[in-house]
Order: structure tokens, then sequence, then C-alpha cells
């Protein structure tokens, strides 16, 4: 029984997988990698964790694969400031490239015996590849995440196809529901976002406090977002209420 060919794709041969780093980072990776190549010297070893979601087959046959670049958070100590610590994992920092402890031991920096709390995971962005039956790529895309923080290792981010062919990915942050429109490599907004449930304008009730418990894909081309809000009305006791708000695209 003949078995088909693995095939490898370097994270710098993506189009988009970058597109989470300010422009100076990405200029210095640039020309990091021009004099790599120019020298045919050693390629550079990527450190990225990736928690990969079920396969979603498409249309025509091939599948889009869906992956979140992660890296563990830790509390902020008295040596944050040393190359083993990171304040966070967005726009201004290198998961996976520089300033990322990947290769401590939990629990301990060996550089000065400093104990590492640990407090979850940070989400710096998601890649979105689509590939052929035969495992070619297609074309590549990125959602590059606002702060997305989890004390535990799982899925931030929910996916919802659509009929025209995009996917719609989301995330709760907040009182807000966070979504990008991927239109396979076409270059989009990471910004957009629209309000949970809020009550009319007319409305006596007021939100004092918002706290999203779940996102999950619904029917047809909705999401359905629950969890609980504090709401006040003049004279009234301040009360806690349970919302479900569903959001179309």
């Amino acid at each position: 029984m003949g078995q088909s060919a693995l095939k490898f794709y370097d994270f710098r041969r993506l189009k988009h997988f970058f597109d989470y780093l300010n422009p100076a980072h990405l200029a210095r990776l640039e020309r990091r990698n021009e004099r790599i190549d120019a020298t045919d010297a050693e390629p550079q070893r990527w450190r990225y964790r990736l928690l990969l979601h079920e396969l979603l087959p498409q249309p025509d046959g091939g599948y889009a694969l869906v992956a979140e670049v992660y890296a563990p958070h830790f509390r902020s100590t008295a040596y944050s400031g040393s190359r083993y610590y990171s304040s966070g994992y967005g726009r201004n920092s290198l998961p996976g490239y520089a300033g990322v402890p990947f290769e401590l031991p939990v629990g301990m920096n060996s550089a000065y015996g400093n104990p590492r709390d640990a407090d979850g995971y940070q989400t710096s962005h998601v890649v979105v590849c689509g590939f052929d039956r035969a495992g070619a790529l297609l074309w590549d895309n990125t959602y590059v995440l606002n702060d997305v923080h989890r004390r535990d290792l799982e899925e931030a981010v929910r996916l919802l196809p659509l009929p025209d062919g995009r996917l719609a990915l989301a995330y709760l942050r907040d009182d807000q529901l966070h979504y990008k429109l991927v239109d396979r490599d076409a270059t989009g907004p990471n910004d957009l976002a629209v309000p949970l449930f809020t009550p009319p304008a007319d409305s006596p009730y007021k939100i004092l406090d918002s706290e999203p418990d779940e996102l999950l894909p619904w029917f047809g081309t909705r999401f359905v977002a629950s969890g609980y809000q504090r709401v006040r009305r003049p004279g009234a006791p301040d009360r806690d209420v349970f919302f479900l708000n569903a959001v179309a695209f």
C-alpha cells in the first residue's frame, strides 16, 4: 500500500503568519531571514506552540486547518526584566521567537533561582490554512487576538463556516464579541467587535458589569453567547441576570 509524502511548510513562507508582529519587529525578522538565505546558514528554529482545532472540510474537497498560537503566561516577579520573563504575548513580543521562557523548567528561573508562578496561557494569534485534497497549501490567513488569557489550555476561539465560503472566528472578552471574517488570504481587520446584550436606550436598566461565560456556534450563521450581567434599576437593588445573546453573520 502506497503512502502519501509528507509536506512541510516553514512559518516564514506563510503570507500572514507574522501579522501579529509590530512593523519594527517584522522588519528585523525579515532582515535576519534575508541574511540566513544569503549565507546558506542554519535556518531559524521556531518554537511556537500550536493548539489545533478539528479539520474543517471545504466545499471544494479540501480542508481548512485552524491553529491557535499560545505560550505559557507567568505572573510578574522581581526579575520580570530578565530574558526568561515576558509581561505579555501581544503585538510587542515574539512568542516562539524571542523573550519567551520555553526552555526553563516550570516553576524555576535557573539564572536567579527565583520561583516563577504560571497563571495560565496567552493566545497571541490564530493561523488559518487552506489545503487541497492532496495536502498542498492553497492559502493562509491570521487573526490577531487582543489580550486573550485563559487559566486552562483550551480553545479560545470558536469557528463558524459561512455559506459564502468565508470563516467566522470569534471569542468573548469583557462585554463584547470579537470576531474576524476570514476570506481565504484576503487581508482583513482584526479589531471587529459587537456588544453583547444591552438594554434599549430608553430602558431604566443600566449594565454595571458583564461576565461572558461561553460562546458556541449555533445554527445557520449564528453564534450564541451566554453569561451573567449585573444590572441596576433606579430605586431597586442591583441584581445578577443570566443572558443568552444570538449574533448572526
